[in-house]
């Protein structure tokens, strides 16, 4: 539980990506994020960025990389693009086998063009000509010395030699002049931002990011006014000099999501994400609002947006399907050698891709734990016989309790306030209350009901009674048949009854299912009449049993297929049982009509627009945590 959802999901998106609403959309490129109130993290200053760039230079020698401080350490291991995060003695590791790899470091520091990926390094770095302006005051300047170094002064001539302008790495610019004179935009779009600035100023064009629309433009593939449009390869991204850093999750991509959280019709027992999210207001997320965000609410935007683009936005979305089909198999409440061994497959995939999409970062023990969770399954059998999710439920209550630091008396305190809630909830129960203590009631039952939507439902579910609940009919609850039945089912209508029973919900294995006209929510499903047949997506227009062999049917309205020629907009069938797919927001003529056994499960309902299909249409994502899963089902399209 806690290494999935607290673990993985909480550190991609927090972590790698990063998730703040007020901040401009990014890559995940952006470099180490500077903390101006910590000693660590707090970005060098001019002087200790060019003390840095000496000690590696020297370093070959002298070893003098335990003279800087942490934050030295880690800009120089983002600058000379190798993880930066870790501790000060893995950060000097990496760096020492850089050397020792013997890879050349250049004499002059890296330009501040080439430091366009980091915006907190562009805002800092001094150009040569104000470095030299004032030869006497640059001379009295004291180089901050690290934990056991001495204080340098840096000489004038030192200062004059350095020059910013030039990009750290000619190899770069080589590679890049290549593939201009190749017309090879896939690989151009990966360079650093500072060459292909260097290459567009060269050729007189205007630089306008992204990355991939200048490597376009370079190439001969698109105009250069083209570069006033919108951004073709993702999410925009704002000027990276500003005072917020880019993060991936950011203010346009939370906003979307919030916009579809907004247009989604869901279960009553699925758990509700924060409406705000990225925002310290909803305070501490729970480990299953970590599992709604990601696998619910970021697969339906990300999905839609990051789709059908190329190049590092598809293979984000792909390593982000990879965690969330690892998390999704982990979480099933059956399971077998085939899954365990797919579940390894995605999170070994995920595990490689963070480190080759993400430099800055590093395996964590979260990730090494996640690798072993194969042999616990093939071991123990599914997660829920030993994940103890309600006692990590009951622990988030007894964080709640105010304790006023007197540890002592916890279990005093938790006693008294138990019996309290109990008479409290009794008292409200009682059937002799006034009725002027209506509203009062509302209210309380609105701030002290405990929401056991979400996984503590799913769980409480999963050990009742596999057997679906038969309604009581009683003679006054018999209608006729309708007519329209004949119509519908054809034949298959005579073996009713003239007079059957209608009824507006339908429980089994205690999810809820009911028609459109009385709960909506709860109306959405996904179906499949036979085990070779394909799941389709429906909603439930009519319940009603037959009172001689009390046998229940539900008469369904089919959402309508894409056509072939809308299906290649639909991005999500890449991941059919896991991302769901596109339907139009209309319905077959003819209705369906299927017992229980047929429900798959309760599905997501999404309103889609998409201008290359034209018509309106509705996302259904199945929320399925019970049945088995195949390779079949979480195939990806090609990378």
């Amino acid at each position: 539980m806690h290494n999935l959802l607290l673990g993985i999901l909480k550190r991609h998106c927090l972590d790698i990506w990063g998730m703040k609403s007020t901040h401009p959309d990014g890559d995940g490129l952006e470099g180490p994020v500077w903390q101006q109130k910590s000693t660590h993290k707090k970005e060098p200053t001019a002087e200790e960025k060019t003390r840095a760039w000496q000690v590696l230079r020297e370093a070959v020698e002298s070893r003098k990389l335990g003279e800087l401080y942490k934050r030295q350490l880690m800009w120089l291991c983002a600058v000379l693009n190798m993880p930066w995060r870790g501790t000060v003695a893995s950060l000097r590791t990496r760096i020492e086998g850089y050397l020792k790899a013997g890879k050349q470091v250049n004499v002059s520091p890296p330009s501040v063009d080439a430091l366009q990926t980091f915006p907190s390094f562009a805002s800092s770095v001094q150009t040569s000509s104000s470095l030299v302006t004032d030869t006497s005051a640059h001379s009295e300047t004291m180089l901050k010395p690290g934990p056991r170094s001495a204080r340098r002064r840096a000489m004038p001539d030192e200062a004059a030699k350095l020059d910013f302008s030039v990009p750290r790495n000619s190899k770069d610019l080589e590679k890049a002049l290549q593939y201009v004179a190749n017309s090879d935009v896939a690989s151009l779009s990966k360079l650093r931002v500072g060459i292909l600035q260097r290459c567009c100023q060269d050729r007189g064009l205007p630089y306008a990011g992204p990355k991939a629309v200048a490597a376009a433009i370079l190439c001969g593939a698109q105009a250069p006014e083209a570069t006033q449009t919108a951004d073709d390869n993702g999410p925009a991204v704002a000027a990276k000099t500003g005072r917020k850093h880019p993060v991936v999750l950011g203010q346009g991509v939370l906003h979307e999501v919030n916009l579809d959280m907004e247009r989604s019709v869901r279960p009553s027992w699925l758990g509700q994400a924060p409406t705000n999210l990225g925002s310290t207001r909803h305070g501490k997320m729970s480990a299953d609002q970590w599992r709604t965000t990601c696998t619910v609410d970021l697969v339906i935007t990300l999905v839609r947006i990051w789709g059908p683009k190329a190049g590092r936005f598809h293979d984000m979305l792909d390593n982000y399907m990879d965690m969330v089909v690892a998390v999704k198999i982990a979480h099933k409440r059956s399971t077998s050698p085939e899954l365990a061994e797919l579940y390894y497959s995605h999170m070994i995939e995920y595990t490689r891709g963070i480190l080759r999409l993400y430099p800055g970062n590093v395996i964590v023990s979260d990730n090494h734990l996640a690798l072993h969770l194969k042999d616990l399954l093939l071991q123990f059998g599914p997660i829920q016989a030993w994940r103890a999710f309600p006692f990590e439920w009951l622990n988030g209550i007894l964080q709640n309790v105010g304790s006023n630091m007197k540890l002592n008396d916890i279990e005093q305190t938790v006693a008294q306030n138990f019996v309290r809630g109990c008479n409290l909830r009794q008292l409200v129960a009682d059937d002799k209350l006034p009725k002027e203590l209506d509203p009062v009631l509302k209210s309380f039952e609105k701030v002290f009901s405990s929401d056991f939507r979400g996984t503590l439902l799913s769980d409480m579910i999963a050990l009742g009674s596999s057997s679906a609940d038969v309604p009581d009919i009683k003679s006054r609850q018999l209608e006729p048949l309708p007519s329209g039945f004949a119509i519908l089912f054809g034949p298959f209508s005579s073996k009713f009854p003239p007079r059957i029973a209608f009824f507006r919900d339908y429980h089994m294995k205690g999810l809820r299912f009911s028609t459109h006209s009385h709960l909506p929510k709860n109306s959405h499903i996904v179906f499949a009449e036979s085990d070779t047949e394909s799941p389709r997506a429906g909603r439930i227009h009519s319940i009603f049993v037959d009172p001689g062999d009390k046998q229940v049917y539900l008469v369904l309205d089919v959402y309508k297929t894409l056509s072939a020629a809308h299906v290649q907009f639909d991005y999500y069938r890449a991941w059919p049982l896991l991302a769901g797919s596109l339907y139009y927001d209309d319905f077959e003529l003819r209705q369906a009509l299927i017992t229980p056994s047929a429900i798959v499960c309760h599905a997501v309902k999404t309103a889609y627009i998409d201008s290359q299909i034209g018509k309106p249409c509705v996302h259904i994502l199945p929320l399925d945590r019970k049945a088995g899963m195949t390779s079949e089902w979480v195939r990806r399209r090609p990378r």
